[in-house]
């Protein structure tokens, strides 16, 4: 018959505390120490031969992702359920992210506790007033989380620096609280542990001091990871500029010369202001490359009265306009081969073909489609 050990507590010697993964009943729930079997009995989990902070690192990925993973102890041992899943799946997509949910747990853990246990002291002199935090934040979910974690930190830090002196029945929440925060600084948390009960005070100040190191490592990181991603978007934007670049001096390679506004109106023989309104009302062709106006000169004619524009070039711009399709689509729809034509369109329209090029447009933009 397998058999169920409960262990009284000593003094001196911290119980489970709540902030850690060990889940054992609802008492342990509703009170944050941990209570098995009888009324009044607690246990400690270095005294199951468990660590003070188990995690499951050995569960499989299947089982925390079927929400619930359990580790199953007969014969001699406690039987113990772990609720929910430790952060392997978060570290391996964003480690920032992960580092920030740990510190988050833990202080949000700690808080409460601490809150009743001011509440149980009669506590009313505490001020909660605390600038915002002074890193800027992406308008996002994330940034949001953050903040709200930073802001509930530094209410904690302070309830931690505030000179008071706990009542016996507050002296639970604040141990609890106390140990919580100490997981945040797993290189010194035994020493911190035995300080709370020798030099209190001290003990407080220390732990304060490490939480300050710990929340500018996850500073650090979280600044790490945004500037990461900003170079990363900067070298997109940086590609996706280049190519553009590439694909525009592909097309004017076809499309004459490369005129200026007022280099294109002078070899019209009219106004810049002129050729600018020909432009906007799509009786005329011109592309932004940057900040500069374009005027390919592939769409000029030569006449008895000198340069001009070509007439029958307004329907097919036109059809590119009720399209949205652009100015530089369009100039690649004339001056691309088409293999229907058998010619580049700007070529057909010189030679009189207005409706087969228009037809064919059409068909470019999908105009005609259901």
């Amino acid at each position: 018959m397998a058999h169920t050990h409960v262990l009284k507590s000593q003094p001196g010697f911290p119980l489970v505390p709540a902030g850690s993964d060990l889940h054992v009943g609802a008492e342990y729930r509703a009170t944050g120490w941990a209570s098995l079997g009888r009324e009044g009995s607690f246990v400690r989990a270095t005294d199951i031969g468990l660590p003070e902070n188990p995690t499951l690192g050995h569960v499989s990925d299947h089982a925390i992702l079927g929400g619930a993973a359990a580790v199953h102890q007969r014969d001699d041992t406690f039987e113990h359920s772990y609720f929910g899943a430790d952060y392997g799946l978060l570290e391996r997509q964003r480690p920032d992210i992960a580092l920030l949910a740990r510190f988050a747990r833990s202080v949000e853990f700690a808080t409460f506790h601490m809150c009743v246990a001011f509440d149980i002291a009669g506590i009313a002199d505490f001020d909660m007033n605390l600038k915002s935090h002074p890193l800027p934040r992406e308008a996002s979910w994330f940034g949001a989380l953050v903040d709200a974690t930073f802001a509930r930190f530094k209410i904690l830090r302070k309830a931690l620096a505030f000179e008071w002196t706990p009542p016996a029945e507050a002296e639970p929440l604040t141990c609890s609280a106390f140990y919580a925060l100490c997981d945040l600084a797993p290189a010194s948390s035994h020493s911190l542990k035995q300080l709370y009960f020798s030099r209190r005070g001290h003990a407080y100040q220390s732990l304060v001091q490490q939480l300050d190191v710990t929340a500018s490592i996850i500073e650090a990181a979280l600044q790490l990871r945004r500037d990461a991603d900003a170079a990363i978007n900067n070298r997109a934007q940086e590609d996706d500029a280049n190519r553009l670049a590439r694909t525009q001096d592909e097309i004017l390679s076809k499309a004459g010369d490369a005129l200026s506004l007022r280099q294109a109106a002078e070899r019209l023989g009219m106004t810049h202001q002129n050729l600018h309104k020909r432009i906007g009302s799509n009786s005329a062709l011109g592309v932004m490359r940057g900040r500069q106006l374009v005027i390919p000169s592939v769409q000029f004619v030569e006449s008895k009265d000198g340069v001009k524009i070509l007439p029958e070039l307004r329907q097919v711009l036109r059809l590119f306009a009720e399209a949205s399709a652009g100015t530089w689509t369009a100039l690649q729809y004339l001056t691309e081969l088409d293999p229907v034509l058998g010619a580049t369109p700007i070529e057909i329209l010189k030679a009189g073909g207005v409706d087969a090029a228009t037809a064919a447009a059409r068909a470019y933009l999908g105009l005609d489609e259901a």
